[in-house]
């Protein structure tokens, strides 16, 4: 979970959040904001960190639960990617600044992985031009604010073991079983379902 510093909370007046009940997962929560008129939003909690939320009250003491009109077709994304089923994520609405430069190439070329497929660390980094940054691109990717919608889940280790997840390891596996990815008994991926 990423939480800027006090610097950038200056440029929020208030931040908001709207929670979207899995019946498999439990609660995910987006957290959203208005910059300069336009809702962004800023962060994307994961099922099962609760503990999240606590620090996203510390970071915004001001913090609620509302609702905005920009985000319902994301609130029915989510609820659609929740229940196993195809999503259209969009990215218009993301807060980029939340990202360092590296991090947002990682990110915006992991958003093109496509659904019933993985990619390795090391093959992100060469997409992206960094052949040698394997463990940059995990460490991005390991600060991902918009899980889901921008599918880190889908990157795994070159092997094809599923690597790590802030969700923790059965969640990614559970997430790319519903898109149709093949798991062997020792958590690998078959090649044949790399991007």
């Amino acid at each position: 979970m990423m939480i800027k510093n006090s610097n950038n909370r200056k440029n929020c007046t208030s931040v908001f959040y709207r929670k979207i009940p899995s019946p498999v997962f439990g609660e995910l929560i987006f957290f959203w904001t208005r910059k300069d008129d336009n809702p962004r939003i800023i962060e994307i909690m994961l099922p099962e960190k609760e503990y999240c939320m606590e620090k996203m009250k510390t970071a915004y003491p001001d913090l609620r639960e509302d609702t905005c009109s920009y985000f319902d077709f994301y609130e029915n994304d989510l609820r659609l990617f929740l229940n196993g089923q195809e999503a259209a994520f969009l990215t218009e609405f993301l807060d980029w600044e939340r990202c360092y430069t590296f991090q947002k190439r990682v990110l915006q070329k992991a958003f093109e992985i496509p659904r019933g497929k993985v990619t390795s660390y090391g093959r992100l980094a060469e997409k992206i031009g960094a052949p040698r940054a394997a463990r940059a691109v995990g460490s991005a990717l390991a600060k991902n604010p918009f899980p889901i919608v921008l599918p880190c889940h889908r990157v795994v280790r070159s092997n094809g073991h599923l690597g790590n997840f802030g969700g923790g390891i059965h969640q990614k596996r559970t997430f790319l079983l519903m898109e149709g990815i093949n798991i062997g008994k020792e958590n690998t991926i078959d090649p044949r379902s790399f991007w």
